[in-house]
């Protein structure tokens, strides 16, 4: 408890310089900028950004600071429209190393353009410790007529996902943790005259991934002569890395429900590179579902199916101003558990993946023993200090077997509202 205080001590200390940023079209009382773009323009760091609601022309925008933004209303962010051929609604860059991390909550990303990513979050440097991105009570959508209708685009960071709705996704060389959040391809479709694909919900590359209590489902061909979809794919085309999934808490994972006759029949985890000598893992527990299409299979070739009776990891609460921060922390049976927080954690090395961990500033919340029940919770009390708002709680469990063996859960965290 002492240590736990003392963190959130060093956070108040941490947040207190921050800025608040009023972002209003309407230029209501209180604004600083009309635009979503002058705002970013003037990006300091930590600055904590308020958008009310709208539709807000986004940007591309590169930067070493860490900063939140927090949509009231629901705002949608929309290609500049003095540029529509680009299509995409937000790309954010981030070159400001471990220390950096940024929170978008309530927010809606559209795209409409084929082919481009309506959020785009990434480095492109694949350089680990990365920084990390938090997302939460987002809506991340293309409303492209065409094919290639995408979402969320991820690469070379540490990614936390929470109760957000996404379109079709990609993760490319990061660690990413979806919790209470759905991930779904688009349906085929005709344009032009021209029948489109359906999508695939999720792409690996070169990834760690977490799905805890999440849905999952690839696009539907309806029947159509269209190149079907899987739900999660993996393109991982190397020879030192391959992708990782864990597969959680009544998480569904969902392919092609009607694939078109004259396809090949996709399976629910498909690996598109199996003749590479690396394939891709997943790890699923009991309570996970799995929907097949019509005759199809579950996992694919080169794709390594690992059952586990339980697979340590959490769900989470968000913590209010003045309220508490909780963690369910799920194990097995007569495990160990503990769950570590920490308000400075970054996407590290440990062995052969990046995991949530910073050992300097993390520190323990508690410890149980599960004896009668697979579930154990913990909680971190949040002060009603509003220079927490727009800050973020992360919390990692770990589990202790009776033989000894040590297990890392799934990163997780949630803003501060």
């Amino acid at each position: 408890m002492i240590r736990t205080l003392l963190a959130v001590s060093s956070l108040l200390a941490a947040v207190a310089a921050q800025r608040t940023v009023v972002v209003d079209q309407a230029n209501g009382p209180g604004t600083n900028h009309t635009t979503l773009v002058a705002a970013l323009n003037d990006l300091q760091a930590n600055d904590r950004i308020v958008v009310r609601a709208g539709t807000y022309d986004g940007m591309a925008k590169s930067t070493q600071h860490s900063f939140s933004i927090h949509g009231e209303g629901y705002p949608t962010i929309v290609p500049p429209a003095s540029t529509p051929w680009i299509g995409y609604a937000m790309q954010f860059t981030f070159w400001g190393g471990a220390g950096q991390r940024a929170n978008l909550a309530g927010l809606r990303f559209e795209s409409n353009t084929t082919g481009q990513w309506a959020l785009t979050v990434a480095t492109f440097q694949n350089n680990w410790p990365a920084p990390t991105v938090h997302l939460e009570d987002c809506r991340v959508e293309s409303v492209s007529p065409q094919a290639d209708r995408v979402g969320l685009l991820a690469q070379a960071i540490g990614l936390t996902v929470k109760s957000c709705e996404l379109d079709t996704t990609q993760v490319i060389d990061a660690v990413a943790s979806f919790e209470t959040t759905t991930i779904h391809g688009h349906d085929a479709s005709v344009w032009n005259g021209f029948t489109q694909r359906a999508q695939t919900a999720i792409d690996l590359i070169r990834s760690e991934a977490w799905f805890i209590d999440c849905n999952v489902i690839a696009g539907s061909s309806l029947g159509a002569n269209a190149e079907p979809a899987a739900c999660v794919g993996f393109s991982d085309s190397s020879v030192t890395r391959f992708s990782q999934v864990h597969a959680c808490w009544n998480s569904t994972f969902v392919a092609d429900a009607l694939p078109g006759p004259g396809w090949p029949v996709p399976n629910v985890f498909q690996d598109y590179t199996s003749f590479w000598p690396t394939d891709p893992v997943v790890e699923y527990d009991p309570v996970v579902t799995f929907q097949p299409s019509p005759l199809g299979a579950t996992f694919g070739a080169g794709v390594v199916p690992t059952a586990k009776t339980s697979i340590t990891h959490q769900a989470t609460i968000d913590a209010p101003l003045g309220g508490s921060h909780s963690m369910f922390v799920r194990a097995a049976i007569g495990d160990i558990v503990m769950s570590w927080a920490s308000m400075a954690s970054f996407a590290t090395p440990v062995g052969s993946w990046e995991l949530f961990l910073d050992p300097l500033s993390a520190v323990p919340i508690g410890v149980g023993v599960l004896t009668t029940s697979q579930v154990q919770l913990f909680a971190i009390a949040i002060p009603n200090n509003a220079a927490l708002l727009g800050s973020v709680v992360e919390t990692l469990p770990v589990s202790l077997s009776p033989a000894g063996v040590l297990d890392i859960g799934n990163p997780s965290a949630g803003m501060i509202r």
